[in-house]
């Protein structure tokens, strides 16, 4: 399954954003889609569940990581995209933020 990796712009992390917060903490602190910028793009064995997936996802990039990934390991804020829809590591789990405009 293909899959997009986004993290925060790198010019931004040093500005106090929502860099590794929850969902909830980002979205009270103006969360914005076009503060992320695409760090890696490939694809991965789909699970049963979209769930499934986006686990393996973070496995990968925490434990697995690509020789040719330039990002931090994958954790809190960071977003993945499949098949268009897009979801926010929480704290806990994924949050999907549905479709949108990047």
């Amino acid at each position: 399954m293909r899959f997009k990796l986004y993290q925060i712009k790198r010019q931004l992390v040093s500005t106090g954003t929502y860099l590794f917060m929850s969902y909830e903490y980002a979205k009270n602190h103006d969360f914005d889609i076009h503060d992320y910028e695409l760090v890696y793009e490939g694809d991965i064995d789909a699970g049963r569940y979209i769930e499934d997936t986006l686990e393996n996802i973070f496995t990968k990039f925490n434990i697995d990581i690509p020789d040719d990934f330039k990002g931090h390991s994958m954790s809190v804020s960071d977003i993945v995209e499949i098949n268009g829809e897009f979801f926010y590591t929480n704290s806990i789990g994924f949050k999907s933020l549905g479709y949108l405009e990047v």
